[in-house]
């Protein structure tokens, strides 16, 4: 854990760059804050790029089972009596400007970036599941394992009704621009256009 909070609060007071850990780490302020023992040196730069390569896919899949479950802890009671789940996925733009692993140019955004997707619950605003995707990944390129991951993990926790007869729907929005209609109709759902916001909306009846 202090690994993890020297970071957030690295990043947080602006030293993103994980180099500056070296010379951070003697400082006792940031000691205090990651609940190091004063004067005991916290991570170092080859540290740092040592855990933050450490993670397998499987860690990384049960990262977004902790973001559904955070979901679930905080806003499960109102999505019950909303009876809805309305998923906002999305790609965005990560700009890097070095040599990171994974970083291409994207035309589109016409910068070297990583192309992050997220899926968010657009009611409640809470984050679902992102997954990180090389720059010159398409808009929606691995989308369609991120919705039947997701979609199957919401469907195994408690947040539909007891009784069959009230079922709470699922419902996906996505940006116009991402191209999903043949994916969507893969799973099985109706596709309608939203003109004012420009989207699509998929809906199906959880099981």
């Amino acid at each position: 854990m202090a690994l993890l909070r020297q970071r957030i609060y690295q990043i947080v007071a602006g030293y993103e760059d994980a180099n500056d850990s070296d010379r951070l780490r003697h400082d006792p302020a940031l000691q205090i804050v990651a609940d190091q023992k004063l004067g005991e040196p916290l991570g170092s730069q080859p540290t740092f790029s040592r855990w933050e390569n450490a993670s397998s896919a499987r860690s990384l899949v049960h990262l977004n089972d902790a973001l559904l479950d955070q979901f679930i802890r905080l806003c499960g009671r109102q999505v019950r009596q909303r009876g809805e789940i309305l998923l906002d996925i999305d790609s965005t733009d990560d700009p890097t400007h070095g040599q990171q692993q994974f970083s291409f140019f994207n035309g589109a955004y016409d910068q070297h970036m990583y192309h992050p997707m997220l899926i968010f619950e657009r009611h409640t605003g809470c984050l679902l599941s992102v997954r990180l995707r090389p720059g010159n990944a398409s808009s929606h390129a691995r989308i369609v394992p991120m919705l039947l991951l997701s979609r199957k993990a919401l469907g195994r926790r408690s947040l539909q009704r007891r009784s069959n007869e009230e079922r709470g729907r699922i419902t996906n929005v996505y940006n116009q621009g991402l191209g999903l209609v043949p994916s969507l109709l893969l799973l099985g759902a109706n596709c309608t256009p939203i003109a004012p916001e420009g989207h699509l909306l998929a809906s199906a009846v959880t099981s």
